[in-house]
């Protein structure tokens, strides 16, 4: 109307699932709950709609890349997350995430939701330097909307918790520690919970088989090195209660050591290391407008 114009994308179920009842409900729990979500951390949902008896989901489009695609090309360029690039990230996921977790029904009752599937693929950063967390598909309410319990395994099995691979009941602490792999292995450079299998993964999480950063040869300040370690507890128990928490901390962590984080940082690495990509992708989406 009147000229208004937004570039999206449109999400769909696979064809040969549209018709399978437990993925038209998971596609439209996610569409449900984004919705609802209005954070700057947390990808955009614009409309749920059906066309030709197919639902769709219109989101918002992201010019940038995902972390796990960031950390391919740096290891192609034989390059190192820098340490503030690393904790801006992780802060600004952290916003996300407490947004997702604190998220309320209409009668303003906690839903208790859990992402369930925290990964460096389900984290966009914009060539601006902003993070989105995506994909709700997984995420799981533990009170009011679609609060039953399922002890199904979902999500990536080398992010989960302790708790998600022994099926218990999850809260937001899961999530907690999935973020904690997260921030471990773009400090590090390497794979942390990835074995030859899943259940040898699942039994290195369970286990709590974590090697400090600074016994790997990587310096990290000794406190933000036990922000990591306490997001990594086994117990959750240890864990940091909320992913505002964990943020808090790592912003008093990194003023003490005059770390500068923001979007800023996380903007120039994306250029230097995913540049022509970005550019590459520009030029095609014109050709394609």
């Amino acid at each position: 109307l009147a000229g208004l114009e937004r570039l999206v994308v449109i999400k769909r179920i696979l064809p040969h699932l549209a018709h399978e009842q437990s993925f038209i409900d998971m596609f439209l729990r996610e569409a449900r709950i984004v919705a609802r979500l209005q954070n700057p951390n947390v990808v955009q949902i614009f409309e749920l709609n059906e066309s030709d008896g197919t639902y769709y989901i219109a989101m918002e489009y992201i010019h940038g890349t995902t972390v796990r695609e960031l950390q391919v090309l740096a290891q192609e360029h034989g390059a190192r997350f820098p340490l503030e690039v690393v904790v801006s990230i992780i802060e600004q996921t952290a916003r996300g995430l407490n947004a997702a977790h604190d998220l309320t029904d209409l009668d303003g009752m906690t839903l208790g939701l859990v992402h369930r599937d925290v990964s460096p693929h389900n984290l966009m950063c914009t060539e601006d330097g902003n993070v989105k967390l995506l994909d709700f598909g997984v995420a799981k309410a533990t009170a009011g909307m679609d609060s039953t319990y399922s002890g199904n395994l979902k999500g990536k099995f080398a992010y989960m918790s302790p708790e998600q691979c022994l099926r218990s009941q999850l809260d937001r602490r899961s999530d907690i520690f999935a973020l904690g792999i997260v921030m471990w292995e773009l400090c590090v450079g390497q794979r942390l919970f990835k074995r030859p299998n899943e259940l040898e993964t699942m039994q290195a999480i369970i286990n709590g088989d974590v090697s400090r950063p600074s016994a790997l040869g990587r310096q990290v300040p000794i406190e933000i090195e036990d922000i990591m370690m306490r997001a990594l507890d086994v117990d959750r128990e240890r864990r940091f209660d909320s992913a505002e928490e964990l943020r808090l901390a790592l912003v008093a962590a990194s003023r003490k050591h005059k770390l500068t984080i923001g979007s800023d940082r996380v903007s120039e690495f994306v250029r230097e290391v995913a540049g022509p990509q970005l550019e590459a992708r520009r030029g095609t989406m014109s050709s394609a407008l």
